[in-house]
């Protein structure tokens, strides 16, 4: 398992830009699955919620 510290504290571009693309990496699969659709079970059953963003909800 690689320690971020000890990436982050080195020297070497080569390995500290390998650490950015995989963050970038994991960073678009996360905004791909934070974007994707949402169901909600409900008594009349699933209910697909979108995944815009609501103003006001924390």
């Amino acid at each position: 398992m690689f320690h971020i510290d000890a990436f982050i504290e080195n020297d070497n571009n080569t390995e500290c830009m390998a650490l950015c693309g995989r963050l970038l990496a994991a960073l678009e699969m996360l905004k791909v699955t934070l974007n994707a659709p949402r169901f909600v079970r409900t008594e009349s059953g699933l209910v697909m919620m979108s995944g815009e963003a609501v103003s006001g909800i924390h």
